[in-house]
């Protein structure tokens, strides 16, 4: 199948060989969106609820209980407990524990909720609130101080929950970044071209290494420099050729595909080129109702004509050294083909 590949060729600019979506920018819209929720989370409560509350004696008993019960639990040394919890979390989080980091985070949150909500602030404040409601001669307005009491009980209840949300998503970020890089780091790709054929149909083998499953979404070829024939030089730095027709899974620990890389651009042999192929992949753990979050991975591979044929070699991408000039006769590289 792939002898015969899906090509088609874009005029674009060629994009720089990173992430389409980097580490920052997710943390970044993470807690963007999670600040906006918590905003219009505050004011549909606040319009919706505290603004007709009047803390009644059942709730203030209710209260009074879990204080009596739960006091003395959530307030054995909490800021001990609860940066222990959070210490251990983000351990757990660099081992690559993310289901015990993230358990430990929420445990940090739990606690520090329960620690609030069974304070003594909280509990003088209910107190005297509830007195001062009793009195007959009270001239106040009973929903305004109902609800400042409870602004400030749900308020900072939220803002706990806000932060702890938080430090999970961090987790996920940082695990969704690890295993990014783990299979940045064991991607491996080799090109190669059969002795005595064309060298258009030069393979390339992308073989996945890595502990996670990834799926290669698409396989581009840019062209840095090719020569053919003799002294015919092609330019087209701003083209684009995809290689491959659709996604293919590629499994942990080698799962490998091969497909053809060099394009058809002319029907004169090739006597230099300069060519990056340009993976871009995806994992299935992070792919969210149809939205994938993709990386690319570029490979860069120069060869030249000799007399035993064409060999395909690995280069940097990121180098600047034209493969295709002869510094020896300072011309285009042909004039010994």
């Amino acid at each position: 199948m792939f002898l015969d590949p899906w090509i088609v060729i874009t005029e674009r600019p060629v994009p720089s060989p990173t992430s389409n979506i980097a580490h920052p920018t997710i943390a970044g819209l993470a807690i963007l969106g999670s600040a906006l929720a918590l905003g219009i989370g505050a004011y549909l409560f606040d319009r919706w609820w505290l603004s007709r509350q009047i803390i009644s004696e059942a709730s203030s008993a209710w209260r009074e209980y879990c204080h009596r019960r739960l006091h003395s639990v959530f307030h054995w040394k909490p800021e001990a407990l609860i940066s222990g919890f959070i210490t251990v979390g983000i351990g757990w989080s660099i081992a690559q524990q993310y289901g015990l980091a993230c358990a430990f985070l929420l445990f940090s949150g739990v606690w520090g909720i329960g620690c609030w909500i069974t304070s003594d602030r909280l509990r003088n404040k209910r107190r005297n609130l509830v007195r001062l409601l009793r009195r007959r001669n009270y001239s106040g307005d009973p929903i305004k101080d109902s609800r400042k009491y409870y602004a400030e009980e749900f308020g900072i209840s939220a803002v706990i929950i806000f932060l702890t949300i938080i430090a999970i998503g961090w987790v996920v970020v940082y695990k969704m970044q690890v295993q990014f890089e783990n299979v940045e780091a064991h991607f491996i790709g080799q090109a190669a071209v059969t002795p005595n054929d064309n060298a258009y149909r030069s393979l390339f083998s992308l073989t996945n290494g890595s502990a996670s499953d990834v799926v290669r979404e698409s396989q581009r070829t840019y062209q840095t420099s090719v020569m053919v024939g003799h002294l015919e030089r092609i330019a087209l730095p701003t083209s684009r050729f995809e290689m491959t027709s659709g996604p293919v899974l590629l499994r942990k620990n080698g799962g490998a595909e091969t497909n053809l890389f060099v394009p058809q651009i002319s029907t004169q042999p090739l006597a230099c080129a300069d060519l990056t192929v340009e993976v871009v992949y995806s994992l299935p753990s992070w792919t969210f109702w149809g939205w994938k979050i993709t990386r690319t991975s570029p490979f860069r591979f120069v060869t030249r004509w000799s007399p035993d044929g064409l060999h395909w070699e690995k280069q940097p991408v990121d180098s600047k050294t034209d493969f295709c000039f002869d510094k020896r006769f300072h011309a285009p590289y042909g004039n010994t083909f």
